[in-house]
């Protein structure tokens, strides 16, 4: 049954993966370098100013 489903949509399992990897690929980009964006943020602000100079 699903190998009809698929060859009748004209896509198979390989070419739907090939497709979805690059995407799923740029958004676990983005979470990461927005997670260490806000994690250097909360070190930043954290941070005891009187002994590190900024």
């Amino acid at each position: 049954m699903m190998k009809t489903m698929m060859t009748e949509n004209g896509v198979t399992f390989k070419e739907l993966e090939k497709n979805i990897y690059p995407w799923v690929c740029e958004i676990g980009r983005q979470f990461t370098g927005e997670s260490m964006e806000r994690y250097d943020r909360m070190l930043m602000e954290g941070r005891d100013r009187k002994k590190i100079p900024a």
